[in-house]
């Protein structure tokens, strides 16, 4: 997902917001962690298995072709 983090917040901000915001992203990323950690790591396990078994693919491609 490509977003434009810069269009979402305006360049010029108090240091109070930045560290509000800050703050609050933080939490955020937190709290979605705590929630939602076994989605994410599971979804890790999907691509790190799909890599090895292309990997193993191409190489047992490989192996036949000599």
């Amino acid at each position: 997902m490509k977003i434009d983090y810069k269009k979402l917040i305006p360049a010029e901000i108090s240091d109070e917001f930045a560290y509000q915001l800050g703050d609050f992203l933080y939490n955020l990323a937190i709290a979605f962690d705590d929630m939602h950690i076994v989605h994410v790591m599971r979804y890790k396990k999907t691509i790190i298995d799909c890599k090895a078994k292309s990997n193993t693919n191409a190489t047992k491609s490989k192996l036949g072709d000599q």
